[in-house]
C-alpha cells in the first residue's frame, strides 16, 4: 500500500513537470516548406547469398522505373 501511494505521488509530480512542456509554442502554421523537404527511408533485408545477384538485378529494374515514375524522387539506393 505504501508503495502504491509513493508510485501515485511520483506519478503526479512528473505529470506536473512534463506538462509545462506541452505548453510551448503549438502552431499549425509550419514555419518550412514542405514541397523542399527530404524525406530518407530505409530498410533493412536480409537476403541469402545466393539470391544477392537476382535481388540486385531486381532493385535496378525497380530503380529506374520508380525514378521515371515519381517525378519527385531523387535517389534510389542500395546499400
Amino acid at each position: 500500500m505504501k508503495n502504491l501511494f509513493l508510485g501515485i505521488i511520483v506519478l503526479l509530480i512528473i505529470s506536473s513537470f512534463t506538462s509545462g512542456l506541452n505548453n510551448s509554442k503549438t502552431s499549425d502554421d509550419c514555419s518550412y516548406d514542405k514541397d523542399a523537404m527530404v524525406v530518407v527511408m530505409r530498410f533493412e533485408r536480409k537476403i541469402k547469398p545466393e539470391y544477392v545477384v537476382f535481388f540486385k538485378q531486381s532493385f535496378d529494374a525497380c530503380k529506374t522505373e520508380v525514378i521515371e515514375k515519381e517525378p519527385g524522387c531523387l535517389d534510389y539506393s542500395l546499400f
